[in-house]
């Protein structure tokens, strides 16, 4: 069985840091919709 890891406790908040850094997302106009450890949910626009 595989051992569980736990994420650090200020893990949110450092992804959404990172994230917010990341200019190219703002660009295009990414959002994070969900953090948790193992999934990480990004919503952005669409137009065709």
């Amino acid at each position: 069985m595989a051992a569980k890891i736990v994420p650090a406790p200020d893990y949110e908040d450092r992804v959404r840091t990172s994230f917010a850094r990341q200019q190219a997302m703002t660009t295009i106009g990414a959002e994070l919709t969900l953090v948790t450890p193992g999934i990480i949910e990004i919503e952005m626009p669409y137009s065709a």
